[in-house]
C-alpha cells in the first residue's frame, strides 16, 4: 500500500500483467472457435489483403483478459461489475456479427443498445470541462447526460472499428491511448483509492489485453480482433 501511494503507477502493473497473460492464453481458443463458427476473414482484392484465411474472434480473448484483471484487482472501482457487464455484452453481440456479418443497421442498433445499457446501469457523463484562458469551466449536462453518454459510446466504438484496418494498428493505438489515460489519472490522484485510482487500474487492464493480443496480431497477423474486439475496446476505453 505504501509503495502504491508513493508510485501510483504500480497499481496498474498487476492488472496489466494478468490481462496480458489471460489474453495470450485465450487467443488460441478464440482462433479455434472462429474456425468452428466460420468467423474467418477470407482474402480478397477489396479490404482483406492478407494472404491466408484469418480467424477474427480475437476480441473474445481481449475481453477475457480485461474482465479477469478487473474482477481480481478492481475492488476499488465503483462500477466494476457494470463495466464488466457492458464490455461483455458488446463483445458477445459483436462476436455474433463476426460470425453472421450483420447488416449495418443491426450493428448500429447494437452500438446504441450498449450505450443505453451503460446509462441504465448508472454510468453517465454528467459534466464536461471547457478549456478557458485561466481555468476550465465545468458544465453540468443535467438531462443531456444520458444522450451524450450514448452518443459518445457509439462514437468510440465506430472510431476504434475504423482504426482496425491493418495488422496491429487498433490494438497498438488503444494501448497508447490507455497509457495516456493512465498518466492523466496518476496526475489527478488526490487520495489513495479515489476515482482516479480506479482509472489507473482500468487503464492497466486495457493496456495489458492490447499488448497480449499484439503477440498474435503484429504483421503478419495470425488472428484479427474482429468487430467483437474493436467495439469492446471502444466501450472499455
Amino acid at each position: 500500500m505504501i509503495a502504491a501511494a508513493t508510485s501510483p503507477w504500480l497499481s496498474a502493473l498487476p492488472p496489466f500483467l494478468v490481462a496480458s497473460a489471460v489474453c495470450i492464453a485465450a487467443v488460441p481458443g478464440s482462433m479455434w472457435l472462429a474456425r468452428r463458427t466460420g468467423a474467418v476473414a477470407e482474402p480478397d482484392q477489396d479490404r482483406h489483403l492478407h494472404p491466408l484465411p484469418t480467424p477474427r474472434l480475437g476480441g473474445i480473448a481481449m475481453f477475457a483478459g480485461f474482465a479477469v484483471a478487473v474482477a481480481i484487482f478492481g475492488s476499488g472501482i465503483t462500477y466494476r461489475w457494470q463495466v464488466i457487464a457492458v464490455t461483455g455484452a458488446i463483445t458477445i453481440a459483436m462476436a455474433v456479427d463476426d460470425v453472421l456479418d450483420l447488416h449495418w443497421l443491426s450493428k448500429l442498433a447494437i452500438e446504441v443498445g450498449v450505450g443505453v445499457l451503460t446509462v441504465v446501469l448508472g454510468i453517465t457523463i454528467t459534466t464536461i470541462a471547457i478549456p478557458g484562458a485561466h481555468s476550465a469551466s465545468v458544465w453540468d449536462l443535467m438531462w443531456l447526460a444520458a444522450p451524450v453518454t450514448v452518443v459518445w459510446l457509439v462514437g468510440m466504438q465506430v472510431s476504434v472499428n475504423l482504426l482496425d484496418g491493418a495488422d496491429g494498428v487498433a490494438a497498438g493505438v488503444i494501448a497508447i491511448v490507455a497509457g495516456v489515460c493512465l498518466l492523466a489519472a496518476i496526475n489527478r490522484i488526490q487520495t489513495v483509492g479515489d476515482v482516479q485510482s480506479g482509472v489507473v487500474i482500468l487503464s492497466g487492464a486495457v493496456m495489458g489485453c492490447c499488448l497480449g493480443f499484439l503477440v498474435f496480431n503484429l504483421p503478419p497477423a495470425r488472428v484479427f480482433m474482429g468487430d467483437s474486439g474493436s467495439h469492446f475496446l471502444g466501450v472499455a476505453l
